[in-house]
């Protein structure tokens, strides 16, 4: 996932890239594990990863928001080497749509594998 991960958290958070710690930094078989210890510890929030499938996500009527951002991983439409991170929303019944992609270049992603939704911990708050 590069700094694509780490680029989408600061745009979601609305904060500078520098403020997101680089999580593959301190161990790259646990990245993912820092990920969710940041996000407990900085924002009282977790992401819950599904496999992307349109037929179950589009349109997305089951969650109580009429939009929601989430982080789509997938595979970019150039260098197919590794995971490319993006901020993706659905608002109300219409489709996942891309809104943000980090890459200087904006290459997209070409197939999306995953999307992560943002899932607070405190039930009935």
């Amino acid at each position: 996932v590069e700094n694509s991960l780490e680029a989408c958290l600061a745009s979601v958070f609305e904060l500078p890239l520098a403020k997101i710690p680089i999580f593959a930094e301190k161990d790259t078989k646990k990245w993912w594990f820092s990920v969710q210890e940041w996000l407990m510890s900085e924002k009282d929030l977790y992401l819950f990863v599904t496999e992307y499938k349109p037929s179950l996500h589009t349109p997305l009527i089951h969650f109580p928001s009429p939009s929601c951002f989430c982080l789509v991983l997938g595979m970019p439409a150039k260098d197919r080497a590794h995971l490319h991170c993006c901020v993706g929303l659905f608002k109300g019944e219409e489709a996942l749509q891309i809104v943000h992609d980090p890459h200087p270049k904006k290459i997209g992603i070409a197939k999306i594998k995953y999307v992560a939704f943002f899932a607070s911990n405190k039930l009935g708050e």
